[in-house]
């Protein structure tokens, strides 16, 4: 029902923007652009009760002890132009998303993450510890975008999808010792969580024409949460990443 909903919003948006963008491609301007961006992110998850009120109470301590990490998206960009003022983006992306717990002081014995069912042995001289959780994505965006004006900056804006195809998930466990010396354990995991994702993207910003055949964008960009839990099994709480941040594109118009 959700993905039905945004199918349909992003086609009014589509349609709207071509019918209101009738202005033609001048003939020194690029139709179809190929480039490259990079956005380093703010990331995190939304957690969601499937189970009431009890689930909720859990929900609650997770956001007392988990916090947001930094990310990072990046890869190839292909847009074409419509019109001088509507272009459709696409590409091949890599995306690092995912959050972070605090750094805790432990209490010896044994660490466990009962919404992912690991178990962490903590040795006895571990005084502080905190896990990093990394996601990490191929993702196919699909992004129409009305552009405004005609001087070489200008202002544009866009809402699309992406689709998501999970990789694997690595977990670092940052531990500190009592003469303070820092280690990182790390495990990946590939079982367990959803192997495709939807994500909504929304970005607004400026669009520089260095010259004839090269453009630099610069928009901040929202990923919304993913349509469906990125957990693969049926469990009280779902788990729903994000990430905002500047994405810088470059690209070159053929």
């Amino acid at each position: 029902m959700k993905q039905t909903l945004l199918f349909l919003f992003l086609l009014t948006i589509v349609l709207t923007a071509k019918g209101q963008t009738e202005q033609k491609i001048t003939q020194d301007s690029k139709r179809f652009h190929i480039g490259i961006n990079f956005s380093p992110d703010l990331c995190y998850r939304l957690l969601m009760s499937t189970y009431g009120n009890q689930s909720s109470q859990i929900i609650d301590s997770y956001n007392q002890t988990e916090i947001m990490k930094f990310g990072f998206t990046t890869g190839l960009n292909f847009s074409y132009n419509f019109t001088n003022n509507f272009v459709l983006e696409t590409g091949f992306q890599y995306s690092n998303k995912g959050f972070q717990t605090k750094t805790n002081e432990l209490n010896f014995g044994t660490m466990i993450d009962p919404r992912y069912g690991f178990i962490y042995p903590s040795k006895t001289n571990i005084a502080k510890a905190k896990f990093i959780y990394n996601y990490n994505y191929f993702d196919i965006p699909l992004i129409p975008k009305v552009i405004v004006g005609n001087s070489k900056l200008r202002f544009l804006a866009g809402i699309g999808i992406s689709m998501n195809v999970f990789i694997n998930k690595i977990t670092n466990l940052v531990t500190t010792d009592s003469t303070g010396k820092t280690s990182n354990d790390r495990d990946t995991y590939t079982n367990g969580l959803r192997k495709i994702n939807f994500t909504p993207i929304f970005s607004a910003g400026v669009d520089y024409k260095i010259n004839d055949g090269m453009n630099l964008r610069i928009e901040p960009t929202l990923r919304w949460y993913g349509f469906s839990n990125t957990l693969d099994n049926t469990t009280p709480i779902t788990e729903h990443l994000w990430s905002a941040g500047i994405n810088v594109a470059y690209f070159i118009g053929f």
